[in-house]
């Protein structure tokens, strides 16, 4: 019994040690840099973004809870994100 393209690609190919069981509850949001800007600079401005951990869409009552990262291997099926 073989796997189509799409379900190998879902496969984490690299253990993710930092990630926990919250982390399967909420929408993960890659946050990198685009052109040049200095690191330190770069997580001034990400531990700003990553402070917002709940939205609430279109103003409903339900929240959607959010986590950050500012890598991720791309092996892990995050390439195309």
């Amino acid at each position: 019994m073989g796997l189509d393209a799409d379900s190998r690609a879902c496969n984490i190919s690299i253990p993710d040690y930092v990630q926990c069981a919250e982390d399967y509850e909420t929408l993960p949001v890659v946050v990198q840099p685009v052109g040049i800007i200095s690191e330190e600079n770069f997580f001034c401005i990400y531990k700003r973004i990553s402070s917002v951990s709940q939205i609430s869409p279109c103003g409903s009552q339900w929240a959607l809870c959010i986590h950050y990262r500012h890598h991720y291997a791309p092996e892990n099926g995050w390439s195309n994100f």
